[in-house]
């Protein structure tokens, strides 16, 4: 009966939502994560007078041009919470399915293909690169979608309709789509006759162009990345995404062994036509994952910031899972060599232990079910409640919920980079942090700023907080320090002063 229950389709679905929607790993409540950022850009899309003096709110083709035109029209309609939880809640459901159809054509037990994915979500589903599928709602997880029904529909035999799937996803999110999708187009060539290839990549092309437009934006002429501002952005801003030097060496082995078990698998099964197809999309993926590391070993930091680790890092973990229930499945009619075997066992008890990653999502996770909102979020809610739209705060740059919760323009947040001018950004950020260039990379993975950072924004004195408002503007500021500004509002150790110049 137990056995019946974990095949079933309908309860291996609700138990896989009910794992995302309890153990998110980007949060459990609306918003979370990047979210805090993403949603406000989709909000924009639709509504063009929301943070409208802003200055980070002007970078034409931020968070993502095409999800946020795509989906900001519903924010028209329904309120934003609700638009996230209906986003969230559908690519989970269609990244679920498509996982659970793909994971069958490995040959292996309903159940097998469940507990894969189950296991993959309690590893975080990545342990390199800070990649993941399922979490909050943003472009990436659209583009993830796409990617992942395109290769169900290339195996399913057809042509146009993944053609498509895989245009889209470069259209949503760029390096999903270009590392993905030239992942999948360069698994298909080398399956499939020319004309058919060509096919297939003309209708790709097409429906790639509307992201491949406003990508070309950010890659040439007045707002592209400099070398240098490439370098700031893989080394100090988000070396969690991009640096491989802070991947750790023994993580990146790991996950390039369960590449080399993969291929092992298939060797042992060279017909099946299914595990050709993934292996030859996984070995392109782990190609384009060393290229980036050899862009970064050469410092040729403006292709390292094209995110060339994401698919390779999420997915192979996965695939790794069910090639070794398959290898165990089928072991008799296609049996692995002895050394494959272990090396297959080896790798898994290499891995975290799964129990432990389970306590730590649990300890990180659940608490937050019983969250009250904290004292700057309280700050941040009067001033939006209480100020006109156009009231410039000074907030801390760390505080990712900053934009999120005041809805007034800001100086500059730690979390919203304008891509198109990095060092005016840089430079804003500068002046309420000091120098950022030898960030702490610790705090700095943990979603932080380091402590000497916030202890040079608590320590501004009257005349750089009259400096900061004469350059940049500025209405209140939100600190926890004593200034002798009129007090507009307190919430535990934050303090919202009237600036007066």
């Amino acid at each position: 009966m137990l056995k019946a229950l974990f095949n079933n389709r309908a309860f291996q679905l609700a138990s896989l939502l009910a794992f995302a929607l309890v153990l998110n790993r980007e949060g459990t409540w609306v918003p979370g994560g990047n979210e805090q950022i993403y949603l406000l850009y989709l909000y924009k899309a639709a509504h063009h007078s929301f943070l409208s003096s802003d200055w980070t709110f002007q970078e034409p083709t931020a968070g993502h041009l095409i999800f946020n035109v795509a989906f900001g029209w519903t924010t028209l309609i329904l309120p934003l919470n609700i638009v996230d939880w209906i986003g969230r809640l559908t690519c989970w459901v269609l990244t679920f399915i498509v996982l659970l159809r793909l994971g069958r054509r490995f040959g292996i037990a309903p159940w097998m293909v469940w507990a894969g994915i189950l296991l993959w979500l309690v590893q975080r589903q990545s342990f390199v690169s800070n990649e993941w599928i399922i979490g909050t709602f943003e472009a990436k997880c659209v583009a993830y979608v796409c990617l992942l029904w395109a290769i169900e529909f290339i195996l399913d035999g057809r042509i146009i309709l993944p053609a498509i799937l895989t245009g889209l996803a470069f259209t949503f999110h760029s390096a999903v789509g270009l590392w993905g999708g030239v992942a999948v187009g360069l698994a298909f060539t080398m399956q499939y006759p020319i004309k058919t290839t060509l096919k297939f990549a003309a209708w790709a092309a097409v429906f790639a162009l509307p992201g491949l437009i406003t990508s070309l934006q950010l890659v040439f002429g007045g707002q592209a990345i400099s070398p240098a501002e490439a370098k700031f952005l893989v080394t100090i801003d988000v070396p969690f995404h991009l640096d491989p030097f802070v991947f750790g060496k023994g993580k990146i082995a790991v996950l390039f062994l369960m590449l080399l078990f993969n291929w092992l698998h298939f060797r042992s099964d060279r017909q099946n036509a299914t595990l050709k197809f993934i292996v030859r999309f996984q070995i392109l993926a782990g190609a384009f994952f060393l290229l980036g590391i050899l862009f970064r070993l050469t410092n040729r930091f403006s292709l390292v910031e094209l995110f060339p680790f994401r698919v390779f890092a999420v997915l192979t973990m996965l695939m790794f899972f069910w090639q070794l229930a398959a290898a165990y499945q089928h072991r008799r009619e296609h049996p692995l060599k002895p050394a494959a075997t272990a090396l297959g066992i080896l790798i898994f008890f290499c891995l975290p232990s799964p129990i432990a990653r389970l306590q730590g999502l649990a300890a990180d996770q659940l608490p937050k079910w019983r969250w009250q909102p904290d004292d700057f979020r309280v700050a941040a809610a009067w001033v939006r409640d209480n100020t006109p739209p156009e009231t410039i705060v000074i907030a801390p740059p760390w505080q990712k919920d900053a934009f999120y919760f005041t809805k007034r323009p800001l100086i500059a947040d730690w979390h919203a980079p304008r891509y198109d001018a990095m060092t005016q950004w840089r430079q804003r950020i500068e002046s309420l942090v000091g120098d950022v260039s030898q960030m702490n990379a610790q705090d700095n993975l943990a979603g932080e700023m380091d402590q000497r950072a916030q202890d040079f924004y608590q320590h501004l004195s009257v005349a750089d907080i009259s400096t900061l408002s004469a350059k940049y503007g500025g209405d209140l500021l939100i600190t926890t320090s004593d200034y002798p500004y009129p007090v507009k509002f307190k919430s535990g150790p934050y303090t919202v002063y009237k600036i007066v110049r």
